[in-house]
């Protein structure tokens, strides 16, 4: 399964969706899901919250028979980034 980041995707979204596939992965026996990170253009993303995220590859170096990818979910957002991406503390205090 390959999620495409575009610029200002929504986080909530995509953690979401990631969350839901490793937690199935956890509760069983073998490797369910496989998850690739896919960035629409550099390999680094920004959030609609300005928390950057680092993808497996960039769009345009992507195959999808390289990574047997069945399912393509792209995540996008309606929201722009904050002026300037959150420290870990800010995120952790909300300030």
């Amino acid at each position: 399964m390959a999620f495409v980041l575009l610029d200002h995707f929504s986080m909530m979204s995509f953690t979401g969706a990631v969350d839901a596939l490793v937690t199935t992965n956890l509760m069983t026996s073998n490797t369910v899901y496989e998850v690739v990170v896919v960035a629409a253009q550099d390999r680094s993303v920004l959030s609609d919250l300005g928390i950057g995220i680092e993808a497996d590859v960039a769009l345009s170096a992507f195959d999808l028979n390289q990574y047997q990818v069945d399912t393509l979910i792209v995540c996008g957002g309606l929201r722009k980034a904050s002026a300037h991406a959150y420290s870990a503390n800010e995120v952790k205090t909300g300030r």
